[in-house]
This record gives structure tokens, sequence and C-alpha cells, in this order.
């Protein structure tokens, strides 16, 4: 085989990998420290680009699927009713909370969520545009494919975390998961109410609230003795004692009706979703309503409100997703109150 005459322009042969490694020497000159450090440049855009890519694509393919599947709003408004008229999502349907003098209520994070998933054709998340050691920067956004509409939300945070015994804290991994979640479903549900027609989400929260009532007044007529236990021992979890909650209602809590009931469950959400603070509904850690009859009853009264700090504690130390056993309560109550 005859070779290609050498050209006066052309490199010398045998000498190609120290041409190519004299021009990334140089390339250093502009902020690359090495061969491998360029490599490694070159394979995270690689990775980045195609993210890019699978993401655009995805977009295309579900805004193609929107244009040939078009919603039905009258099917989509039939089944929002349907899931309305369920007292599991009921109950976490709508949240509450106090602002000057007045109390705020709204469609909560899984309402909104179960709205954008019977409406059909949305797509919606949350991702993280910044991260440093104390602050986090994130969006929520909801995209309407049939309408070509996109909402963002931004949500800009302290990474701290506040627990009872040491106040705020640098968050571990778990907690800083939970953090970034909480914020960032905030921010979804807010963008996808945006895209909402708002007579649907007005329908939604008076079916709930339609719900919630109907249930409740069924629990009540079952069994109220356990339908209040319930609430106390749900509240107990956040501090709040059932001297609290009758304070808050203004009377006592043996004669609550269905929509009290059903209020102090919306009160609850709120508190557990992190869109509210106990103190802004409860002032006060001493009971003052539901003054007790006689001795008896005001000790009672107070046996309850240990136990249900207890647990409250319990849960503080072991997480949420541990399970706390009533011989594990016996057992802390004995070591407070030896008597």
């Amino acid at each position: 085989m005859t070779q290609a005459p050498q050209t006066d322009d052309a490199p010398p042969r045998g000498t190609l990998a120290q041409q190519g490694n004299h021009q990334l020497a140089r390339a250093g000159d502009f902020g690359f420290e090495s061969p491998g450090a360029d490599r490694r440049d070159l394979v995270t855009e690689a990775g980045v680009t195609t993210a890019i890519a699978r993401t655009e694509a995805e977009i295309k393919a579900s805004l193609l699927l929107a244009c040939k599947y078009p919603r039905d709003e009258n099917a989509a408004y039939e089944r929002l009713i349907r899931s309305c008229g369920r007292p599991i999502l009921a109950e976490k349907a709508a949240y509450r909370f106090p602002r000057g003098g007045s109390e705020i209520s709204g469609p909560s994070v899984y309402l909104a969520r179960e709205m954008a998933r019977v409406w059909g054709n949305m797509r919606y998340g949350v991702r993280i545009v910044s991260e440093t050691e104390d602050m986090i920067h994130s969006v929520g956004y909801a995209f309407d494919l049939e309408a070509n509409n996109y909402v963002e939300m931004e949500a800009h945070f302290k990474s701290l975390i506040y627990r009872k015994k040491g106040g705020w804290q640098r968050p571990d991994e778990r907690d800083k998961r939970e953090l970034i979640n909480r914020h960032g479903a905030v921010a979804v549900r807010n963008a996808i109410l945006q895209l909402m027609p708002p007579d649907i989400i007005e329908t939604a929260l008076d079916e709930s609230a339609k719900t919630m009532e109907k249930a409740a007044a069924g629990e009540l007529k079952q069994d109220r003795d356990s339908a209040i236990r319930s609430i106390v021992v749900a509240f107990g979890r956040f501090g709040v004692t059932a001297a609290m909650l009758a304070e808050y209602l203004e009377h006592d809590l043996t004669t609550v009706s269905a929509k009290e009931l059903a209020g102090l469950r919306e009160v609850w959400t709120a508190i557990r979703d992190g869109q509210s603070q106990v103190g802004e509904y409860f002032q006060s850690t001493t009971p003052k309503a539901a003054a007790p009859a006689d001795d008896e009853e005001k000790k009672k009264q107070q046996a309850l409100d240990l136990v249900l700090e207890t647990v409250a504690d319990l849960f503080e130390e072991r997480g949420e997703e541990e399970k706390v056993w009533g011989s594990m309560v016996k057992q802390t109550l004995k070591r407070r109150k030896p008597g």
C-alpha cells in the first residue's frame, strides 16, 4: 500500500498524541487544569445535553397527545366531584389559618394535585434552582399542555428546621428532603391553582366541606366519644391539649358539632402541612376554658393532658414514621410521674 505524501501543513506522523496533549495544555490557560479535567467537563456537558434533549422530547410527546386527546371538561368535572365525595381526600382538601383577626382558608396541596389529575393534560413538579449552606431556591411549576399555559412559583427559604429541644438547627439529609418537599408542594399547589378555572376550585371546596361535615356527623352519631378522642390525640402530636381545643371552640369538647369537628380537621391539616403554626390558633398552654365541675374532673383533665403531651414528645423524638406503642407511653409516664 502506498502512503499519502507528507504535506507541509500536516502534523508529523507519529506525533498526534503529542499534538493533542499540547493543545489541551494550552487550553489550560483558559481555565482547564489538565486533560482529565477537560474530559470530565465534556462528560458533564454531555450528560446535561442528554437530559435536556430527553425532557424536550417528553414535552413534545405530551403536547402531541394533548392535541390528539383533548380533555372532556364535563367528564373531568364529574370525576372531581366524585373525588371530593371521598372522605379521605375531603379531610385533606382544605386548610385554614388566622390572619389579621380573620381566618383564611383555601384548597390544599392534595386537592390541587387531584384537580390536576382529573383535569388531564397537565404536567407539574418541582426543581431546585440553587442550594447553598444557608439558603435553598426552588421552583414549582405547572403546565397546561392543551391550553399551552405555563406557570412557575418560586420559593426561597433557609436551610433550617425547628426542634422543640434545641431550637433552629441545620437539617440532616432526611430533614432537608422533607423541607424541600414541603416548600415545593406549596409552590406546585399555587402554580396549579393559577391554571384551574376559579369556579372548579370553589365547587371542589364546597363538595369537600359537605363530605367532611357528613362524615363528622356520622362519626359523632356512631361514637361521639371515639370521634372526640381521635381529634384530641391528633392535635396532641403538636402539643395541643384538650383544654386548648375547648378554648379555641369557646365551649367544651363534648358538645362539638359536625361542622366544628370538620373545621378542626382543616386546622390540623394546615399545621401538619406547614401552612400555619400552632401558636396562631392556640395561644395558651394552660387550660382556661371548660373549667372542671369538681376536683376529680380537674384531675382527669390534667391526666389526659399529660398523656397527650407525652405522646407528642415521643413522636417528636422518634419521628413520624416510627410507631409509638402504649407500653412506651406507660413507661415514660412512670419516669415522669413516679408516684
